[in-house]
C-alpha cells in the first residue's frame, strides 16, 4: 500500500517537467578548496517588512519578505517571502516550517501544524524556499533548485541555508524566545545543512528528509528526468556526488546539541529512501529518531501522528532554556 500510494504521488508529480535540458558544464574548482564555513557563510540580520493579510483562529497571519543574503541576480528569486502565523497569546515560541521540493501551496504544512500549533500557542513561520512558489519564474515550482543544472543547485541550497539562519537570527533579535526548525521532505535536508552551522537553532526537526542529493536523485524515482538530463551530458553518479558532497549533512556534524534534534522517517518511502536517512541518523548519533512503518506520502496520511510526535519533542526539549544573539 505504501508503495502504490508513493508510486500515485510521483506519477502526479512527473507529470510536470523541464520542457528542456537544464544541463550546464560545471567548474568543480570554485568551491573545492572552500570549507564549510566558506560554503555556508554566517548571515547578518535582514531586515524584514511585514504585510497584514487576514485573520484566522488566534492567528494575525502576516506575509514577510527581506532581501537574500546571497544574490543569484534575479530579482523575483532575491527577495525572500513567506508567511507569519502570530498568535494572540505572545508565545515565546517561534516555529520555522521549511517545505518540500516542488511544493506550490501551503495546504500540505497547514493540514499538518496549523491547528496543532495554533492550540499550543506557537507562532507560525513559513518561508518559501529558492525558485520555489512566488520566487519561481520557470514553468513550476521548484524546478531551477534542483535539476541537471549543477551549478545552479548547488547555489540554490547555500542560498536557503543563509536564508533561514537570517530569519532565525531575524526572530531571535526581534522577537527572543525559542526557535524550532522543521522540514519536510527537501526542508528537512535544509534543516540539517543548517543544524551543522547555526548555533542558534533551539531544536530541529526532520520529517521524510534527505541526507544525499546525489543519491536520491540517481537512486530514486523521485529524480529520474535530472538522472536522464545528466546522463545525456556524460555525467557519470560519482561525478555527481564529488560535485554536490557539500550538499550532504553528514559531511559534517551538527552544532547544536543531538538531543535538541528529532529525525523521523518512512520505512517504506520511495521518495527519499530509508537506508538514506538512516545512514545520518546514525552518523550523527541521533537518539530521537521515529521509523514510521510508511511511505512519503505518510506526510498526509499520517499528519496527525506526525503533528503530535513533533509537539511532544517540542514540548520536552523546552525544557532546555533557549538562547538569544
Amino acid at each position: 500500500m505504501a508503495h502504490s500510494l508513493d508510486r500515485m504521488g510521483l506519477y502526479l508529480l512527473h507529470r510536470q517537467k523541464s520542457q528542456q535540458s537544464q544541463f550546464t558544464r560545471y567548474d568543480r574548482s570554485l568551491l573545492e578548496q572552500a570549507n564549510w564555513d566558506i560554503v555556508y557563510p554566517t548571515p547578518d540580520v535582514p531586515e524584514v517588512h511585514f504585510e497584514h493579510m487576514h485573520k484566522q483562529m488566534n492567528y494575525e497571519i502576516q506575509r514577510f519578505s527581506f532581501q537574500s543574503p546571497m544574490k543569484f541576480g534575479n530579482e523575483i528569486n532575491d527577495r525572500v517571502q513567506g508567511n507569519v502565523y502570530f498568535h494572540s497569546s505572545q508565545s515565546p515560541i517561534h516555529v520555522i516550517v521549511v517545505h518540500g521540493w516542488r511544493m506550490d501551496q501551503w495546504e500540505k504544512i497547514n493540514r499538518l501544524f496549523l491547528k496543532p500549533f495554533n492550540k499550543s500557542g506557537f507562532h507560525m513561520w513559513q518561508m518559501m524556499l529558492p525558485f520555489h512558489f512566488d520566487r519561481a519564474y520557470s514553468s513550476y515550482s521548484g524546478e531551477y533548485m534542483i535539476s541537471a543544472n549543477i551549478e545552479r543547485s548547488i547555489f540554490s541550497v547555500r542560498q536557503a541555508v543563509m536564508e533561514i539562519r537570517s530569519l532565525i537570527r531575524w526572530i531571535k533579535q526581534n522577537k527572543g524566545g525559542s526557535v524550532i526548525l522543521v522540514g519536510v521532505s527537501l526542508g528537512g535536508l535544509m534543516t540539517n545543512l543548517v543544524a551543522t552551522v547555526e548555533e542558534y537553532a533551539d531544536a530541529v526537526i526532520s520529517i521524510m528528509y534527505a541526507n544525499s542529493l546525489s543519491y536520491a536523485v540517481w537512486h530514486t524515482p523521485i529524480g529520474k528526468y535530472i538522472k536522464q538530463d545528466l546522463q545525456n551530458n556524460g555525467v557519470t553518479y560519482d561525478m555527481l556526488k564529488e560535485y554536490w558532497e557539500i550538499l550532504e549533512p553528514i559531511s559534517q556534524k551538527p552544532k547544536i546539541d543531538r538531543n535538541r534534534i528529532l529525525f523521523i522517517a518512512g520505512r517504506y518511502d520511495q521518495y527519499v529512501h530509508f537506508e538514506d536517512a538512516l545512514a545520518l541518523q546514525q552518523a550523527w548519533n541521533i537518539s530521537n529518531f521515529i521509523s514510521y512503518r510508511c511511505g512519503h506520502a505518510g506526510i498526509i496520511f499520517h499528519r496527525k501522528k506526525i503533528a503530535n510526535d513533533v509537539l511532544s519533542f517540542i514540548h520536552r526539549t523546552l525544557s532546555l532554556s533557549p538562547r538569544s544573539v
